[in-house]
C-alpha cells in the first residue's frame, strides 16, 4: 500500500495511507466511523513536546444504487 502526502506552510507534512480504505456500512444519513490506518504529521514545531490529533471528515458524499463508493 502507497501513501499519499500533503505539504502544509512552516515544514508541516501530513502523510495518509493510499486508498483503497474500508471504514464499513451503515444506513443511509447516519455517520459511519472507522480507521484510515497510521496517519503521520512530522514537524519541527515545538518538537520535544509535540502531539498531533489527525482528523479526517467528509460530509458531501451521496451514495446511491450500487454497493462501492468513493467519497473524496
Amino acid at each position: 500500500m502507497g501513501k499519499r502526502s500533503v505539504n502544509a506552510p512552516d515544514g508541516l507534512t501530513i502523510t495518509v495511507p493510499d486508498g483503497p480504505v474500508s471504514i464499513g456500512s451503515g444506513v443511509p444519513g447516519d455517520p459511519i466511523n472507522g480507521r484510515l490506518g497510521v496517519v503521520t504529521v512530522p514537524g519541527e514545531r515545538a518538537a520535544l513536546t509535540a502531539t498531533w490529533v489527525a482528523t479526517m471528515s467528509a460530509a458531501a458524499g451521496t451514495c446511491t444504487g450500487t454497493v462501492n463508493h468513493s467519497v473524496a
